[in-house]
Parts: structure tokens; C-alpha cells; sequence
């Protein structure tokens, strides 16, 4: 064997970047954030390895992301690795600091409690506010259940 056939050298050894983010979209890690994150992973030539706690998954899964639980205010660390890592971190910071492009409120807030009864429809809105839609799937309103045939 020649010498030092069997050595790695600096350009055999893949580039890696790290980096910490913050989740500051209000939904957290959810599926269409995901999948933009998947979408961008994708277009990228390195490997993308996002881990949140304990847990590492591959960061061009939108399943495995989705795993993770990552939710508004946690710390996900991201170790992209490959020919354009550099280009895939930064990529990724944009995304996360940008909050994945979500507004940070909602164009409409949906009330808690029913609303006052109303004719003809399930629901009205008032001032941007959905009422009469309840906030536990199956528990009607006090009078608003149907009658039971007897």
C-alpha cells in the first residue's frame, strides 16, 4: 500500500455546519412549516439532520420533522453535511427568522365560547371573530342539542 493511501485528507472529509434555531412561528413545527423546510432541505445538496431534546431525525422527512414536537419558544439544532452545507444553514436561518413567513396573527380568532343563537347558520362573525364554535368536538351548547325522538 503506497504511503498514506489509506489517510482522509481535507478534501475527502465532508463540510459540516451546525446551527442552533429558534422556533418563533406561533404553530411550532407543523406540517406546511415542515414541508417548506423539507421543500428548501430538498433543493440543497447536503445532508440535513435537525434535532430538538434527545431526538435527531433527517431533516428531508416530513414525517420525522413532524416527530419532534417542536413548538413555539424551543430550540431545534440543525448539522447540515455535504458540497453545500454552508448554502443549506443559511437557507435554514432565513426560514426559522422569518417564522416560516406566517403572519404573526391570525386574519381571524375563533371565540372559545358559542356565540348568540343564530338562525340559518352554524356560526357568525363579528368584528373578525368566529362565534358559535365550540372549542370541544361533541358538547353542544345548553339548549342547542337536538331533541331526541321519544
Amino acid at each position: 500500500m503506497p504511503k498514506g493511501a489509506d489517510r482522509n485528507t481535507a478534501a475527502d472529509k465532508p463540510l459540516v455546519r451546525k446551527t442552533s434555531l429558534l422556533v418563533s412561528n406561533e404553530c411550532g413545527l407543523h406540517i406546511r412549516a415542515a414541508a417548506m423546510l423539507v421543500r428548501l432541505a430538498e433543493a440543497i445538496d447536503a445532508r440535513l439532520t435537525i434535532a430538538c431534546g434527545r431526538q435527531r431525525v433527517n431533516g428531508k422527512s416530513i414525517m420525522s420533522l413532524l416527530t419532534l414536537g417542536a413548538a413555539k419558544g424551543m430550540f431545534v439544532h440543525a448539522v447540515a453535511e455535504g458540497p453545500e452545507a454552508h448554502q443549506m444553514i443559511q437557507a435554514i436561518k432565513e426560514l426559522f427568522a422569518e417564522g416560516f413567513y406566517e403572519k404573526a396573527e391570525s386574519q381571524f380568532k375563533i371565540s372559545p365560547q358559542p356565540g348568540p343563537p343564530n338562525h340559518g347558520s352554524a356560526h357568525t362573525m363579528e368584528n373578525g371573530v368566529i362565534h358559535g364554535i365550540l372549542d370541544r368536538v361533541g358538547i353542544a351548547p345548553p339548549g342547542t342539542a337536538p331533541a331526541r325522538p321519544r
